[in-house]
């Protein structure tokens, strides 16, 4: 299988801190669940569906929402 790059669980550690309580907020999770919900529904109406979207989702998230520089 080959070696593992040292990001792969440098990215896995920096995920993990996240599944802490204290980053748990009920009423900001609701809406976040709102927000995207409204979101999907946009997407799949919008062109594309989700198969489209999600990698440039993803991506977005990824680079904490910023644009690509082209």
């Amino acid at each position: 299988m080959g070696v593992i790059s040292p990001v792969l669980p440098a990215n896995l550690r920096w995920l993990w801190g996240y599944g802490h309580p204290r980053c748990w907020r009920q009423e900001t999770a609701g809406r976040l669940l709102e927000v995207f919900a409204e979101a999907a529904a946009v997407v799949v109406r919008g062109g594309g569906g989700r198969i489209a979207m999600l990698p440039v989702l993803c991506h977005l998230l990824w680079r904490g929402g910023r644009w690509p520089q082209t």
